[in-house]
């Protein structure tokens, strides 16, 4: 009897520690939960913040694509501006060749005139 009084007294001591190890266990279960779920928070953060700004890249991209066609289209007009400046300056130059040509014309059917005058 003393034998078996030994054995239960054991068995019991067994038994709390495998109770004081089980809730060792519960409690690094319920703390790893609990990093799992902040995790979860963490990454359900990045990942909204990363479609936001996925969705900005995509709407700025659009932009940048319409300000690129923009830009073609105001450097054909600026082009197109700079061809018709060096036409007027040639034309510019070619009525100041025939102004100076009808001025010194001019000036000679003036002096014959006054040459003639006298």
């Amino acid at each position: 009897m003393h034998n078996l009084k030994g054995e239960i007294g054991d068995f019991n001591r067994v038994a709390n520690q495998l109770e004081d190890q089980t809730k060792e266990y519960i409690k690094t279960a319920d703390q790893c939960d609990l990093d799992i779920r902040d995790l979860g928070k963490k990454i359900n953060a990045l990942e909204s913040e990363f479609d936001v700004t996925c969705n900005s890249l995509l709407a700025n991209e659009s932009k940048v694509g319409e300000l690129d066609k923009e830009l073609g289209k105001h450097e054909e007009e600026i082009s197109a501006l700079n061809r018709r400046q060096q036409l007027l300056e040639g034309e510019n130059k070619q009525t100041d060749e025939k102004l100076a040509a009808t001025v010194l014309n001019l000036a000679q059917t003036s002096k014959s005139a006054d040459s003639i005058l006298k």
